[in-house]
């Protein structure tokens, strides 16, 4: 709360960046297209961070594969205006 949708592309402190809280066990594929479409209105840079990606861990910040290819799967229709990059190509 009280925080901008989106960084800007450059950041201004680029070891300093805003990004969601990390992705956990609680997120759900219409939280992660919600931030998503959230972002492509507001324009700029997205960050979203994955811990892990596994099935059986009891860590908190795992999803499951199935989740992960969900979502993948689902930001392969999105706009052309809207790109998936690391933190590094950004």
């Amino acid at each position: 709360t009280g925080c901008a949708l989106t960084e800007s592309v450059p950041p201004p402190d680029p070891y300093l960046t805003q990004a969601p809280d990390e992705v956990d066990n609680t997120w759900s594929l219409t939280d992660l297209q919600n931030t998503v479409t959230q972002a492509e209105t507001a324009g700029g840079w997205q960050q979203l961070t994955f811990h892990h990606i596994a099935t059986g861990l009891t860590d908190p910040l795992t999803i499951s594969p199935t989740l992960f290819t969900q979502f993948v799967q689902w930001l392969k229709t999105r706009p052309a205006t809207t790109t998936v990059k690391t933190v590094d190509q950004v």
